[in-house]
């Protein structure tokens, strides 16, 4: 891995392993070729960290 690579992930700019990407039904998801990290697309070119949704922090309030 280059060390471009590895500031790139670090500033949250990662790119896909394309073979392995797949479509859930709302938007691409993927593991990042550099760090292995789960991301999904937010747009051409451009795929961030995926952050899923914690259904318990929702419910915790009341």
């Amino acid at each position: 891995m280059s060390l471009v690579s590895r500031l790139a992930c670090l500033f949250n700019r990662h790119d896909p392993l394309r073979r392995d990407v797949k479509w859930d039904g709302v938007t691409y998801v993927g593991e990042c070729r550099h760090c292995g990290t789960t991301i999904i697309r937010m747009s051409r070119r451009k795929w961030r960290k995926h952050i899923p949704a914690d259904p318990e922090a929702d419910s915790s309030v009341g």
